[in-house]
Order: structure tokens, then sequence, then C-alpha cells
């Protein structure tokens, strides 16, 4: 299996996605990483979202110099990009399901890289049951 080293861009822009209003500020997605649902802290939700990407780039770039034996610096992400630069659902979805794969591959047990895909793969099924609820097929189907 091949690994990517992706480009912090693409998790900035996914960052951005999940701390819009289309996640209300980050705020639904906060039951994904243990708080109540309904907790309400815009502020905390904005940091621990990018502090999820930032983990998600991380173990992109661990995995890659794994599997390649390189000796990438490990960087934090430097910019966040505009607010503004996000992605549609579809394409979110697909750009999650990348970074899934280019961090799957990783053979050592380091505890934030488990942590980090277990809270992707619940972020990709929240995702998908968004892009599911606004096709109209669903809307139509009975209940």
């Amino acid at each position: 299996m091949s690994v990517m080293c992706l480009d912090e861009a693409r998790f900035a822009k996914v960052a951005n996605t999940l701390i819009s209003r289309k996640f209300r500020n980050g705020q639904d997605l906060m039951c994904l990483f243990g708080y109540p649902e309904g907790w309400q802290n815009e502020d905390k939700c904005k940091h621990m979202i990018k502090a999820f990407c930032e983990d998600l780039y991380r173990a992109n770039q661990i995995n890659y110099d794994t599997r390649y034996q390189e000796q990438t610096n490990l960087e934090h992400i430097q910019n966040w990009g505009s607010p503004l630069d996000m992605y549609n659902l579809p394409a979110l979805y697909k750009t999650l399901q990348s970074i899934s794969y280019n961090i799957s591959d990783y053979e050592e047990d380091i505890t934030f890289l488990t942590m980090a895909s277990k809270r992707l793969k619940k972020v990709i099924a929240y995702v998908a049951s968004h892009i599911i609820d606004e096709l109209e097929e669903y809307k139509q189907a009975e209940w």
C-alpha cells in the first residue's frame, strides 16, 4: 500500500469546514470528542477540531516517514488559511477518506495515532450522514 505525504492546506481546509456554520461552528462534532451532546463552547470547539486536524497531519507525516524511511520534520500546520476556504460535503467526505487511507497503514502502536484514526472514522460517518440527509430521495423516503 502506498502512502502520500499530504500537504498541510488539505488539513487546514478540513478544519475550516468542520468549524463552519455547516457544523454549528464545530459544536455538532463535540459528541464525537467525548463531550455531551449540546455542549457549547465555540472557542474550545475550534481549538479541539484544529488539534484533531493537527494530529491527522502528524499521523500522515509519521506514516509516510515510517513507510519510506524518510525523515521529514514533524511540522505543525503553519497556515490555517481563510475560514472561507472550505470543502462542500462530498469533497470533505472524499478528503477524509483520503486522509484515513494515508494514515491507516502504520504498524506501531502510537496512542495519538490510534485516537486520531478512531475519531476520524467517527467524523467520516458523521459527514456521510449529513450527505445522506441532504439527498432528495432520502427526504422523500418513508419513515
